[in-house]
């Protein structure tokens, strides 16, 4: 069951950092993310409702553009010319990407 949650849960990269469910890596990522999310908060809090909405329209679109670029652009980088299906959005990090955009034009 650990292999399983690791493969579902995990990451290595090229470099041998490996982002397991309960590492200090993986504690620093989530740690990143929320503050981001915290500055971006801070910066729209005093903006009126037509720049945060045109702002947020944006992010999701070039979130999701982003994943998208990574997902195909990812065998060439790494020179295996396969894709990777741990990009497909089975993880909670690489599904977020694609559920954003549905929050924000749904």
């Amino acid at each position: 069951m650990k292999d399983f949650l690791t493969k579902v849960f995990g990451w290595t990269g090229s470099d041998g950092i490996t982002i397991e469910v309960f590492s200090v890596w993986h504690f620093l990522y989530l740690l990143i993310i929320a503050g981001a999310i915290i500055g971006t908060a801070f910066i729209l809090r005093k903006k009126d409702s037509e720049k945060r909405k045109k702002f947020l329209n944006i992010l999701s679109i070039v979130v999701l553009c982003w994943y998208i670029t990574n997902f195909f652009l990812q065998p060439f980088v790494t020179g295996t010319g396969e894709l990777n299906i741990d990009k497909l959005p089975f993880h909670i990090c690489t599904l977020m990407g694609i559920v954003a955009v549905f929050a924000q034009f749904s």
